[in-house]
């Protein structure tokens, strides 16, 4: 036989241990005169059982560090078996965190939210299981936002508007994690968006400024336009609401 099978016995397959794979196995027969005759039948052996993965971490959640903006979490690694041979084992990581990596380290620095890990056991054969768990760390370090000082600012050469430039009107923002305010103007001037005021024309009038930072909490600070005559503009600024634990999506 090849493949490896050896058959010690005649005439019948009892007691032999085929590998996965294909194996031939060659019958001959022979009378006394010497003659003889062959056949031969293959057996194919499929592995269809797909590895086991035990020891799966619950799904769980981290209070996170002041000052940071991961959170170091040591984890169980699950173990891996299979009725053949495992040949690879990994693990994905999505949501707040991504990673995709052959290596099991039982450390991951993972970022402020809901991560999902997904760890995968795959054999020779193509087959494959998974299990998965997800890992919340919380941001309990609200930012801090002010907003900038009361300026008049007069309208632009020819025109009834004046377009913030320099930073002027933008506030400041500090967190832990890397932060993007978003603004909303209402009033004589509308519009919204994020990072800066810098380009946004401000019509004469009053107009609004509300100014937001998201992460688990929300921060505002508020400006407000009025005092105006025609040639000019006068912004007013005022900072309200430190923070507010209210979850923000």
């Amino acid at each position: 036989a090849t493949n490896g099978v050896t058959i010690s016995n005649y005439g019948s397959f009892v007691s032999v241990d085929f590998p996965v794979g294909t194996t031939t196995v060659t019958f001959r027969a022979q009378d006394c005169p010497g003659n003889t005759a062959e056949c031969s039948v293959t057996v194919t052996i499929v592995d269809n059982q797909a590895p086991v993965l035990t020891g799966c971490p619950q799904n769980q959640t981290w209070a996170g560090d002041l000052n940071a903006c991961t959170k170091t979490v040591t984890l169980v690694i699950p173990t891996a078996g299979d009725n053949c041979a495992v040949t690879s084992v990994t693990h994905t990581l999505s949501g707040a965190t991504t990673l995709v990596d052959n290596e099991f380290p039982n450390q991951l620095d993972l970022y402020y939210g809901v991560t999902n890990i997904v760890y995968a056991a795959f054999d020779a054969a193509g087959n494959s299981t998974t299990c998965s768990f997800t890992v919340t760390v919380s941001d309990p370090q609200p930012p801090t936002i002010s907003c900038p000082s009361n300026a008049t600012v007069n309208a632009d050469a020819g025109v009834c508007y004046h377009t913030a430039t320099g930073g002027l009107f933008n506030p400041v923002v500090v967190d832990n994690c890397p932060v993007t305010p978003s603004f909303t103007l209402f009033g004589t001037t509308s519009a919204s968006g994020s990072g800066t005021l810098n380009g946004v024309q401000f019509n004469k009038g009053l107009t609004t400024v509300n100014w937001s930072k998201c992460n688990l909490y929300r921060t505002k600070c508020r400006q407000s336009s009025s005092g105006y005559n025609i040639f000019s503009t006068t912004v007013f600024h005022s900072c309200f609401g430190a923070w507010c634990s209210c979850l923000c999506f």
